[in-house]
């Protein structure tokens, strides 16, 4: 994760702007449903904090863990959180792995947001993320784990992913993926940062192996683990502590 995201870093925001824009009147809708003065609630992977900092002032003053294990976009994430008095007293940044971070978190948690996440946690990794959500939910609490595509190993071809301009710059990304076993894929991701003449002013490229998740197979794990599921959308999934069978 540290090398793709080292070299998107400075382009993170730009490329996944209108995304995140998407996002916010679900995260919004989410936060309708928390106990705003209850346990804390987790935004794994929080990136550069932008869907953070929508969830953290939705929910005051209720407290936002962020857990964050890539440097570079802990760095602008901690940037804005430490800008705003009221966020730098309501959420705390792990810079660790979700794995290592759950022996940090408190024995009741309130909720949790998961975006982008799952491509990067291996089957084992998923089931801690479940267990996690079982074990330490306060009644009531909710998680929402967005489950994204692709969700087969077919390769993709080169494919551009966002073009923008920021003052007098052109900026561009491309992606491709190639299968790696049966279920995970190799990702390349290029970025170029153009003048108004054309010329190249800077590109970057880095691969990375994710993992492959079906929403079928999340919910029969989600399941297991004794949650019960909801699809708001094709690709978020609603998780609540039910009864293990």
């Amino acid at each position: 994760m540290e090398e793709i995201y080292d070299a998107n870093a400075e382009y993170y925001d730009t490329i996944t702007r209108e995304r995140v824009a998407g996002l916010h009147h679900v995260v919004a809708d989410f936060a309708t449903q928390i106990e705003r003065d209850g346990a804390p609630v987790l935004d794994i992977g929080a990136g550069t904090g932008r869907l953070t900092v929508h969830l953290a002032r939705l929910i005051a003053p209720c407290e936002v863990i962020a857990i964050e294990p890539t440097r570079s976009l802990r760095a602008i994430l901690a940037s804005r959180i430490a800008d705003d008095d009221q966020l730098a007293t309501q959420v705390t940044i792990i810079p660790r792995t979700l794995d290592v971070a759950i022996e940090m978190l408190p024995a009741q948690i309130g909720g949790a947001i998961a975006f982008g996440v799952l491509p990067h946690l291996g089957p084992l990794q998923r089931q801690q993320l479940l267990q996690l959500l079982a074990d330490r939910m306060a009644p009531g609490g909710r998680a929402l784990v967005e489950v994204m595509p692709p969700w087969t190993t077919d390769p993709v071809p080169m494919s551009p992913v966002a073009d923008t301009t920021i003052g007098r710059h052109r900026i561009e990304c491309f992606m491709q993926a190639q299968p790696v076993g049966s279920d995970q894929l190799r990702w390349k991701m290029t970025y170029r940062r153009t003048d108004e003449r054309g010329l190249a002013v800077h590109e970057a490229s880095a691969d990375s192996v994710c993992w492959v998740t079906t929403p079928d197979a999340f919910e029969l794990d989600a399941r297991r683990c004794g949650l019960q599921l909801q699809w708001p959308a094709a690709e978020l999934a609603m998780l609540t502590r039910g009864t293990k069978s």
